[in-house]
């Protein structure tokens, strides 16, 4: 059976204005977490930190997902 995650990552792009109060406050409620990310960082975009974030996850709770003869390559 597949339990429920209990945490959940956003990352926001600094937007401004009354509603980011309320969207703060709601994932705080919410046990949301907002990840900080530097305004430039040249050696690596958003978007790989989010799939190594997900490849170290995947690592950790399958650790024998694609040991098998069908395996995913890029």
């Amino acid at each position: 059976m597949v339990s429920m995650r209990t945490w959940l990552s956003v990352m926001q792009n600094n937007a401004s204005g009354p509603a980011v109060a309320r969207t703060m406050e709601d994932m705080s409620q919410k046990l949301i977490q907002s990840i900080f990310w530097p305004a430039n960082l040249p050696d690596i975009t958003p978007i790989e930190a989010v799939w190594n974030k997900v490849k170290d996850y995947i690592q950790r709770h399958h650790p024998n997902l694609g040991c098998g003869k069908q395996r995913t390559s890029r």
